[in-house]
């Protein structure tokens, strides 16, 4: 029903008629996302099966155009809906089979793209690696020369992140495994990686040049100057 003369009167703009014992139709739900675009949802019972009902609107309520639900809310009906923008909704809905509740989210049938995977790490020129010793020269495009409070020397660090992995390319016989363990002042995760080692392990598992320093619980390779 819609009224255009606050409430007074109301005109019928869209009607379903249900039938004994074969079909019953309700509406429940009604939600503008602007002055213009409406939706309205309830739900159709027939004897062996139901399905929500959809009703768009495109010019303020004067007609409606049903639309159908996704194969996944059969034996589903919509008890609200609420519509963020024009094209952003959910629907509150219960399968009356299994005596469930779900919340469904309105879509336009395309679904958005996945998001692009992240850069694998950049491969060393020939002949060089990650983790090498910023004393001899400058470090590799996708590293920064670090040094730690509390350890001596320095070394040459790749970032990483939630989705960036640290190269596994170390120098010729280290054996010392590359990790994302360094977390700098004022972030809230780490995003630097170092060569780890055990300090008290009786072989040696840094690069040629460096050596293996405890901090905390374990041993971070680093370069003596």
């Amino acid at each position: 029903m819609c009224t255009t003369d606050g409430g007074k009167s109301w005109k019928e703009t869209w009607h379903e008629m249900s039938t004994p014992g074969k079909q019953s139709i309700s509406l429940m739900g009604l939600e503008y996302s602007s002055p213009t675009e409406a939706w309205a949802c309830g739900g159709i019972i027939k004897q062996f099966s139901m399905m929500p009902l959809f009703l768009h609107s495109t010019d303020a309520g004067a007609t409606w155009e049903q639309v159908p639900g996704h194969p996944d809310t059969k034996n589903h009906i919509c008890l609200g809906i609420d519509m963020l923008t024009p094209t952003d909704g959910y629907a509150a809905l219960d399968d009356v089979t299994t005596q469930t509740a779900g919340i469904g989210k309105y879509g336009t049938g395309t679904p958005p793209a996945p998001p692009a995977p992240p850069a694998p790490p950049v491969p060393p020129p020939p002949g060089m690696f990650h983790y090498g010793d910023p004393n001899a020269g400058p470090c590799l495009k996708d590293e920064q020369s670090v040094e730690i409070t509390g350890l001596s020397g320095k070394f040459c660090s790749p970032g990483c992140g939630l989705f960036i992995k640290c190269p596994i390319d170390v120098p010729d016989r280290a054996t010392a495994k590359p990790s994302c363990a360094l977390q700098p002042p004022g972030s809230a995760t780490s995003t630097q990686c170092a060569l780890e080692c055990d300090p008290s392990a009786a072989a040696d598992q840094c690069p040629d040049k460096a050596s293996c320093k405890a901090i905390q619980s374990v041993g971070l390779c680093t370069y003596d100057t």
